[in-house]
């Protein structure tokens, strides 16, 4: 149990981190940001992880990273940008960068 305990607050502190990362470089997105480009080959992986995840704030943050970096999928078919918006926390949309709202919009649209 301990053990499990120790694990969940490391995921959550990576969570956070990758969140802060993310938004910096998202903030005046002109191209694809370098933590995009540095996470956009473990999606698949990321994505699989995320259907295992613990229900709880932890996995609404992961969907919330999840959405952002699947901008990056070439795969549009499904809108998993806002497949993972919806079931994410939420919070303030604009935080991810005018790319971001703009890729949103062309998913609802």
């Amino acid at each position: 149990k301990q053990w499990y305990q120790r694990r969940v607050l490391v995921w959550g502190h990576s969570l956070e981190a990758m969140t802060k990362s993310i938004r910096s470089a998202s903030s005046s997105m002109t191209s694809v940001p370098k933590p995009l480009k540095f996470l956009r080959p473990h999606y698949s992986s990321f994505r699989e992880l995320y259907e295992t995840w613990p229900e709880g704030q932890d996995k609404k943050t992961f969907a919330d990273v999840l959405s952002v970096l699947s901008m990056t999928n070439s795969d549009q078919e499904e809108k998993a940008v806002l497949k993972y918006r919806m079931v994410g926390a939420g919070g303030e949309i604009g935080h991810w960068g005018h790319e971001y709202v703009r890729h949103i919009s062309g998913e609802i649209g």
